[in-house]
């Protein structure tokens, strides 16, 4: 039996329990398309299909050629908070986006976090890690505040300036 594919939203669709970009859809020319499958996967508690984070890898550098830095517009705000918000499901996606080096262009400064260890004893997980796994867990604390994208967004960057030159609270 042939299942339909679902369409979650324009060029995204979930086909076999796996988030797809579709056949047509450009993330050159759309880069929120990364952000859009990321926060689909996440929302469904799935993953993002291979071929399609192939795809998304493979358009960062097109991608960046045209546009510069990631198109931060108030609706790619909103679906990168959404992300975070999904909580723990989203630390696969993002793990797999940044395997594939996507994240960092999404976010340029995880490069200097990424594998980072810790130099505290206090804490298990290197610093991206951490970073990931404290906004997913401050998704489960949103009914406390009037802004739940900042108290994701807020966390999840919390620790970026981690391993430059400084106090990484001040920088």
């Amino acid at each position: 039996r042939v299942k339909r594919d679902r369409p979650l939203r324009t060029g995204v669709i979930l086909r076999e329990g796996a988030v797809h970009l579709a056949l047509d859809a450009d993330p050159v020319d759309r880069p929120a398309l990364t952000l859009e499958a990321a926060a689909e996967a996440a929302t469904l508690g799935t993953r993002i299909d291979r071929s399609s984070l192939d795809r998304l890898a493979l358009s960062v550098e097109p991608a960046r050629q045209r546009h510069g830095t990631f198109p931060w517009d108030a609706e790619s705000r909103s679906t990168f908070a959404r992300l975070l918000l999904a909580g723990e499901p989203a630390i696969e996606v993002i793990e797999a986006l940044d395997r594939k080096g996507v994240w960092v262009w999404l976010l340029p400064e995880w490069e200097g976090v990424r594998c980072r260890p810790q130099r505290n004893a206090y804490h298990t997980y290197t610093v991206d890690r951490h970073l990931c796994v404290a906004a997913t867990n401050a998704a489960g604390l949103v009914s406390m505040v009037d802004r739940p994208d900042l108290l994701v967004l807020g966390t999840l960057l919390h620790d970026i300036a981690k391993g430059q030159p400084g106090d990484h609270t001040v920088v």
